[in-house]
């Protein structure tokens, strides 16, 4: 990728999303096993994972204040590429989920 590519990249999310909410999309991505770039609007109440030994993976996202998602033991629940997930949303799996 060039220099001019990657800076015109670059400034098109910024000018979507601040710093600050990629920034904390970085600190909300530890919880998943496998994701793209996440973004976390709002901050309270920040958004919570509760792994309890399942799979958690998704594409660029973004995350509201509020979302919740729970994953059981042996569980999965994948997350596609553009979604976003409105405020105070829970999503609760034992088994497979795929959106």
């Amino acid at each position: 990728m060039k220099w001019n590519e990657l800076r015109w990249r670059i400034s098109r999310r910024l000018a979507r999303h601040s710093l600050w909410e990629h920034l904390l999309g970085f600190w909300f991505s530890r919880h998943f096993t496998h994701h793209g770039i996440l973004v976390v609007s709002g901050m309270r109440p920040f958004p919570r994972v509760i792994n309890d030994g399942g799979t958690l993976r998704s594409g660029n996202c973004q995350f509201y204040a509020g979302v919740r998602l729970e994953i059981g033991r042996g569980a999965m629940l994948q997350i596609g590429n553009g979604t976003y997930i409105n405020r105070n949303t829970v999503i609760v799996t034992q088994n497979h989920i795929k959106k």
